[in-house]
């Protein structure tokens, strides 16, 4: 895995080559020489707030909307003599798990209806096995539809046919980390981070994973790569004990990916390569760094800025020198320890940033060349970005400002398409650390134009405009987050809670939270932490509504 430094990676049913879906064969459909009648089988409902429409027998006729359109019953009245009609409507599971699309083709002569393949991007926990039953290896992913790495994946890796190649080889199935159901097996292989991409063996053991956005080239070119030796788990730990530094490297890279770094260190120091040691020196940063924000004294930070130094002293990486002297000049900065040659150390890295983004082939060779994650198409972003964050730490104002404008310049250029989210989500980011609001909603409006039955673009812009005091505008787009949970409703509440807290509505919040507390799973393991924040936040309420009495 290649950390990154801008936090894209997340720490917090299924797809496989046959893609079914959790509400496929769950309607019914009858039709008359008038109208046409939808409803859905027991443990299903149609979606009133979703968009619905009719189309008859052109393709690009006039879209009919349904006549009576309930949860129970959608009804579409038939024009005289139409022959076809092409029906779209969303069905979801009275759990709230999941709301699909649905699309079909309807011959009113013969009333056969045929439907449009739709392909789930995850299936029903119900379908996994772990053990392979058909000798092909399984790619486990776990992901979530709010995660911008993720999405990426989705929408520029997956579909690749390089990657499409490989996967073809394995049984392929991603889990909705955020579904209660998959809780366990999350637990079980210790995800901590997602996207993780894990890969088994036919009996079940792990093999290799990946954490973090992957491009399709050099991901189906890694997966070939471990899909040859998948077959090699069982003895790897055995191979290194014994020395061998090839196994000790892989079982390195695999609790490294895992973000177990004290157990990847006991690998790495059975390794020898050039490429492991600058892994091995990340591996040492984030260890220490995790240690000294579990306990904040004095010897726990000083041991962090020793590491430091260290890790930028011997890394072969000029990108993680960067990197791990901003980070080094930012925390002498927090405590009011950056002397005078610290500051003129960070001003020549300055100037080292200024050079790589003059040489487009140099920056792309430095991060190839890092421990950092794959910046496809954000490379300069992310260059400008670590600037900024160095004229903030020197309190250089007007050259900070001057670089979060050509941040905005560079990024309103890209080409960005809705087609692809998970990039749209990634300039967003930047544009956010940029002050750029204007550039930051008519993104998130182009996203919710497009996925208007995903709660994930309302929550997102909700969470923007909260922290920028727009309140009575989060609420309205917590409100159509709502009609889409899918299985999120206990962290989609607790925001909404939050919203209207700041708008002093606490009664009604208090309300709000006690139909939280009703919900299934609420008290899943899963939910653990939101449970947590629910109560403290209903203790607050009742606090502040006693006082005001």
């Amino acid at each position: 895995m290649k950390t990154q430094s801008f936090k894209f990676t997340i720490i917090f049913f299924l797809s496989l080559n046959v893609f079914a879906r959790l509400t496929d064969n769950q309607i019914v459909v009858k039709t008359d020489q008038e109208t046409i009648n939808i409803t859905t089988k027991k443990g299903y409902h149609l979606n009133a707030e979703a968009p619905a429409g009719a189309v008859f027998d052109k393709p690009k006729s006039e879209t009919v909307k349904p006549s009576t359109k309930t949860e129970k019953l959608f009804i579409f009245k038939t024009p005289n003599k139409a022959k076809k009609a092409q029906l779209s409507f969303y069905v979801c599971d009275d759990l709230k798990t999941v709301c699909e699309q649905h699309q079909h083709t309807l011959n009113l002569k013969t009333q056969q209806i045929k439907k449009t393949e739709m392909k789930a991007e995850f299936e029903n926990i119900s379908n996994i096995s772990l053990k392979s039953e058909n000798a092909k290896p399984t790619l486990l992913v776990f992901s979530a539809p709010w995660c911008p790495a993720c999405i990426r994946m989705q929408t520029e890796t997956y579909n690749k046919t390089e990657v499409k190649k490989q996967t073809a080889k394995t049984n392929f199935i991603k889990l909705n980390s955020d579904v209660a159901e998959n809780y366990e097996l999350s637990q079980k292989f210790n995800v901590k981070a997602i996207p993780t991409l894990i890969l088994l063996d036919k009996a079940g053991t792990e093999v290799y994973r990946w954490l973090d956005y992957q491009n399709a080239k050099s991901f189906s070119a890694s997966l070939a790569q471990e899909l040859i030796k998948a077959d090699r788990a069982a003895t790897l730990i055995e191979n290194a004990q014994r020395g061998d530094s090839n196994a000790a490297s892989r079982l390195a890279f695999k609790e490294y990916n895992s973000l177990n770094f004290a157990e990847a260190l006991k690998w790495f120091s059975l390794t020898k390569s050039k490429e492991d040691l600058k892994y091995k020196l990340a591996a040492e940063v984030a260890l220490s760094q995790e240690n000294a924000e579990a306990d904040t004294g004095a010897k726990l930070t000083e041991e962090y800025l020793q590491i430091l130094q260290k890790a930028i002293a011997l890394t072969s990486s000029r990108l993680d020198q960067i990197r791990w002297s901003l980070d080094f000049f930012e925390k002498k900065k927090e405590l009011k320890t950056l002397t005078e040659e610290g500051q003129l150390k960070a001003k020549r890295l300055i100037i080292e940033l200024n050079f790589l983004l003059q040489n487009h082939n140099l920056a792309l060779r430095a991060f190839l060349e890092s421990t950092y994650g794959s910046y496809d198409n954000f490379e300069k972003a992310e260059l400008m970005w670590m600037k900024s964050r160095l004229y903030k730490t020197l309190e250089m104002s007007e050259e900070k400002k001057a670089t979060d404008k050509e941040i905005v310049i560079l990024i309103s250029k890209k080409q960005l398409s809705d087609t692809k989210p998970g990039e749209m989500l990634q300039a967003v980011a930047y544009l956010r650390e940029a002050g750029e609001i204007k550039k930051v909603e008519e993104l998130y409006g182009q996203l919710i134009k497009k996925y208007s039955t995903s709660y994930v673009y309302f929550e997102k812009y909700a969470r923007f405009l909260k922290k920028n005091n727009q309140f009575d505008k989060a609420l309205n787009l917590m409100n159509e987050a709502l009609k889409f949970p899918q299985g999120n409703e206990p962290q989609l509440n607790l925001l909404k809670v939050q919203i209207l807290k700041d708008l002093n509505k606490k009664s009604e919040a208090l309300t709000l939270l006690e139909t939280t507390f009703k919900i299934e799973n609420i008290q899943h393991q899963r939910f653990a932490g939101t449970h947590k924040r629910l109560t403290e936040l209903k203790a607050e309420l009742i606090k502040q509504i006693d006082k005001e009495n």
